[in-house]
């Protein structure tokens, strides 16, 4: 039936009522209908009134006025063109475009052409029929998506972390290309391999497939740390965080990993935690080696700590004598076993010859790495050298010799020898250099020690020799100062008899001059007298124990004051005492002190209208004893010239003439003695007629701190 035609019978307006419902619809609906016929730039025999959405008329259209293909954007025109041609040859009946148009105002639009090719009988393309939807929104979210994902993928390829997508079955899908970069591969070498197999070490692969199980059941993001492998067989540590991506259904997409490299990380971890080993033993080492300063303890814990540092079947430690230039072997080890030293033959270096081995770490000072020992041996033996170090069963394969550095110059090495070979590593020589300088400073200070030790026994020898010649020395003077004081006696009293014998037998007849002589005599002999009575009290006090108990020194000096009473007879004497403490010493002895002070400041006062002495403690330093209290009897008397101060105490010393001052200068020797025997010391001051100040010190032990109370100090008393 021809086009437009109505059966017989059909009742026109029900159709005519369904095409106004039909453009009703349609020109209310986003999608604009177009009839073009196919010619050039596509003229317009029908287009739906919501063309106005564009800013057009269907009269623009239909009058020829404005060609379909006038609103298609320039650039996008020659595209549609050439893809319509090419739709029309291959015979389609439908296919789809999406271009840009331009609107009446100029704005762009982005539309989706639905076109259907209507032919004629001749099978000629005569029209397109086509819906055209403004899908410019679409578009924009399309394009913020489509730069949102190539944000993402620069983002990923820019990034120095490592992005790596898997699939649940282990395929690799992509890796980004700072992954590919750092493991030396292509894309396309990696997509679609196993990626356990391909990139994770024997090692670490139960761990990460741990992983994926956890991945791929409890769907929750992960973190862990394994290692990678290059293309060129090194291994980088990377720390991943896992997560599974899903498909809208729920499904397990894929597994996405984002790793960062963390090699140099670990690495400086490795050596912190190699440092702190490194320090923790050496601390440990230099307490053990600080105990003792005794050879044999020193060996022993060096070995100890150091065989649980490195392999050494073979341990030594050997020392140089520079002087010889002979390197000597002092401890030696074979398997944990001692060896004896002197089995192993010196190293001796001579000037010119070829450095290898232990000579060339000891001259350099430089650790000595030996990877092939059996190859050294070999090359020792056809040099003539001698081998060291080689035990009785095995021969080890690789040694090290580490010198021990003391004060700037090499004390000797630390030998260690390993039956593997290359068992030594750079790590273990930054560890055993600061272990042999322990090592050898234990050493240095054991000998240092040992020297000490010897000359303190030489002499402790030479003074106990010397003690000893002095004790004979001392009990022979004692034994001729008493003989002499004794038997000198016997002879005096008979010199002293027969002169009174002959003053009453023959006094009569003498003549002046025979009574002066006679008077002489007698004089003499009385200062012979005292010379021998001072002489014998000087020899007792030096063999007489002292017997220790608390004095109160103030009851003492009132003591001797009252003993030398005929003295001061007939005299104008002050006496001034001041606080004194309470003292440990021998009473006798001490009371001898102060009479001999007194005695003596008495005498040298005489010639003084009034007489002023005073005693007194002061807490002050003094020669060899800082701060002890210091005693001292002050006078006003002559004086002397302190040019001749040190011989003020030693016996029959004496400054004066008899006939200006009595004495037998035994008095202060005494003095001396006595305060030498309680720890102390004595010494005097004075100055030509202005008095003298003699002042003493007791031992340490000899002396409390409090005053001595209940003896109010007197301000003076006049006799």
């Amino acid at each position: 039936m021809p086009r437009g035609e109505m059966c017989p019978g059909e009742d026109p307006y029900p159709r005519q009522l369904w095409l106004q419902q039909l453009e009703f619809i349609v020109n209310r609906s986003p999608a604009v209908a177009f009839l073009w016929r196919a010619e050039p730039r596509w003229p317009v025999e029908f287009v739906s009134e919501n063309v106005r959405q564009f800013g057009y008329t269907v009269e623009e259209f239909l009058s020829g006025s404005l060609l379909y293909g006038d609103i298609i954007h320039p650039d996008d025109l020659p595209r549609v063109v050439d893809e319509v041609e090419r739709y029309t040859c291959e015979g389609r009946s439908e296919f789809l475009q999406e271009y840009r148009i331009l609107t009446r105002s100029g704005e762009l639009r982005w539309v989706d052409d639905h076109t259907w090719v209507r032919r004629g009988p001749d099978g000629r393309v005569t029209h397109y029929q086509g819906i055209v939807l403004d899908i410019t929104a679409r578009k924009q979210v399309e394009s913020e998506l489509q730069r949102e994902r190539d944000l993402a993928r620069t983002l990923i390829e820019a990034s120095p972390a490592f992005f790596v997508a898997i699939a649940p079955d282990g395929r690799t899908i992509a890796m980004n290309r700072t992954m590919l970069e750092a493991l030396g591969y292509r894309a396309e070498e990696v997509q679609g391999t196993d990626y356990l197999n391909t990139f994770v070490p024997l090692e670490d692969r139960p761990l990460l497939a741990r992983v994926f199980e956890q991945l791929a059941q409890a769907r929750v993001p992960t973190v862990n740390q394994n290692r990678v492998l290059t293309r060129d067989g090194r291994m980088l540590w990377v720390e991943w965080h896992g997560t599974p991506v899903l498909r809208a259904d729920g499904t397990l997409d894929y597994f996405f990993g984002l790793g960062i490299d963390v090699t140099e990380r670990k690495k400086a971890q490795e050596e912190l935690e190699r440092r702190y080993r490194t320090l923790s033993l050496l601390n440990r080492l230099g307490t053990a080696l600080g105990s003792t300063l005794e050879l044999p303890e020193i060996y022993r814990i060096a070995y100890e700590h150091v065989s649980q540092m490195v392999d050494c079947a073979n341990f030594c430690i050997s020392l140089y004598d520079p002087a010889e230039r002979v390197l000597r072997a002092g401890f030696v080890l074979s398997d944990g076993q001692p060896l004896d030293p002197s089995l192993f033959p010196p190293l001796r270096i001579e000037e010119g010859e070829r450095l290898a081995g232990r000579a060339r770490a000891l001259l350099s000072g430089q650790v000595e790495m030996v990877e092939d020992l059996e190859r050294a041996r070999a090359a020792a033996r056809q040099a003539g050298e001698p081998v060291h170090l080689v035990g009785e069963g095995e021969e080890p394969l690789s040694a090290v010799y580490v010198p021990m550095w003391v004060a700037g110059q090499v004390l000797g090495l630390l030998e260690l020898q390993s039956y593997r070979r290359h068992a030594y590593r750079e790590e273990d020589v930054a560890l055993l250099a600061p272990v042999a300088n322990q090592i050898g400073l234990a050493l240095a200070n054991a000998r240092l020690y040992e020297q000490v030790r010897q000359q303190a026994r030489e002499l402790e020898q030479r003074v106990a020799e010397r003690t000893a010649q002095l004790q004979a020395a001392n009990q022979e003077l004692e034994a001729f100062t008493y003989t002499v004081s004794h038997d000198l006696r016997a002879p005096l009293r008979a010199v002293a008899g027969f002169s009174r014998l002959l003053e009453e037998a023959y006094g009569d007849r003498l003549d002046d001059n025979g009574r002066h002589y006679l008077d002489e005599i007698h004089k003499q002999v009385g200062h012979m007298e005292r010379l021998l009575s001072g002489l014998l009290a000087f020899s007792r006090l030096t063999r007489q124990p002292l017997r220790l108990e608390t004095v109160p020194l103030r009851e003492v000096v009132e003591s001797a004051w009252q003993e030398l009473a005929p003295e001061r007879e007939g005299r104008q004497v002050e006496l001034v005492v001041g606080d004194l403490p309470v003292c440990q010493g021998d009473p006798l002895l001490l009371q001898q002190l102060f009479v001999n002070l007194l005695s003596n400041a008495l005498k040298f006062t005489r010639p003084r209208e009034v007489a002023r002495i005073e005693v007194g403690c002061k807490e002050m330093g003094a020669p060899g004893a800082p701060g002890q209290p210091v005693f001292y009897v002050r006078d006003n008397g002559v004086g002397f010239d302190m040019r001749y101060a040190k011989g003020l105490f030693g016996v029959f010393q004496r400054l004066h003439r008899e006939e200006e001052f009595e004495g037998t200068g035994v008095g202060l020797a005494i003095a001396r003695r006595i305060v030498q025997r309680h720890g102390g010391e004595i010494w005097a001051q004075g100055e030509v007629g202005q008095g003298a100040t003699f002042s003493f010190t007791l031992g340490g032990e000899h002396h409390v701190s409090h005053r001595d109370g209940g003896h109010p100090a007197r301000g003076g008393q006049r006799e």
